[in-house]
């Protein structure tokens, strides 16, 4: 089911490294959440007088959380997230499935050298 849903094995993802392949650097990257945090909190605080009192409470830092959360998400997004691979071998099984190990058997190919699984 995992590598149906993530189109590579469970090791893949244990053993590999999580990389950013976007252009900018990751310090823009970061200054642009720490951007949207403030920008949304301002925005939220400026409506806070006009909201419901029902709003006013706890609600509106939920709000505030949730909405920064999709802008991050996004943000992250653009910046292209991969899975980096160094040296990872895998084979077929008999029943059809990949297994780690250390030779090639069934035809299954290798994986060698550093592969970014997200490209």
């Amino acid at each position: 089911m995992f590598e149906f849903l993530f189109k590579y094995p469970r090791a893949v993802f244990s053993k590999g490294e999580l990389v950013l392949l976007g252009a900018w650097p990751k310090w823009v990257l970061a200054l642009f959440l720490l951007a949207a945090a403030a920008g949304l909190a301002w925005l939220i605080r400026s409506r806070l007088p006009q909201a419901s009192p029902h709003i006013r409470t706890w609600k509106a830092g939920a709000i505030w959380l949730l909405q920064f959360a999709l802008a991050a998400l996004l943000l992250i997004l653009l910046w292209q997230p991969a899975i980096m691979v160094a040296a990872a071998e895998y084979h077929c099984s008999p029943g059809g499935r990949l297994a780690q190990h250390g030779h090639r058997g069934y035809g299954c190919g290798l994986w060698s050298d550093a592969r970014v699984a997200g490209r």
